[in-house]
C-alpha cells in the first residue's frame, strides 16, 4: 500500500517498504536496542507503525521507548512529509551483553 501525499506538482505516493526503511534507520542509531519487526498500519488518511524490539539490561525502557518514538516520527516526517498518527513501541524482551574473557 502507498501513502498518499499531495505536493504543490503532483500526488507523490510512498511505499510501506520506503516507511519500514525510515523507521529502522532511526532504530538502529539507538544504542542497545535490537529490532525485530517493523510493521506499518493505514486507517482513515491515518498512519500508525509498529515497532517490535529487544533491549539491552538495565536500559530505561519507557524512556527509550519515548526517545524512539520521537526519533522514528522525526526521520519519516523530516524524508517523506507524511504524517504519522501513532508509534507503538513493543518490547519482546530483554538482552544481557557478554563478556568477553581474555583467555
Amino acid at each position: 500500500m502507498m501513502a498518499k501525499n499531495k505536493n504543490y506538482w503532483t500526488d507523490l505516493n510512498i511505499s510501506d517498504e520506503v516507511l519500514i526503511l525510515g523507521a529502522r534507520q532511526a532504530v538502529s542509531k539507538s544504542e542497545g536496542v535490537l529490532e525485530k519487526n517493523i510493521k506499518i498500519s493505514r486507517g482513515d488518511k491515518k498512519l500508525s507503525i509498529e515497532v517490535v524490539i529487544e533491549v539491552l539490561y538495565p536500559l530505561n525502557i519507557p524512556n527509550l521507548s519515548y526517545d524512539l518514538q520521537k526519533s522514528i516520527k522525526k526521520n519519516i516526517e523530516d524524508k517523506t512529509s507524511v504524517k504519522i498518527d501513532k508509534i507503538d513501541i513493543r518490547v519482546v524482551g530483554l538482552y544481557f551483553k557478554r563478556e568477553e574473557s581474555n583467555e
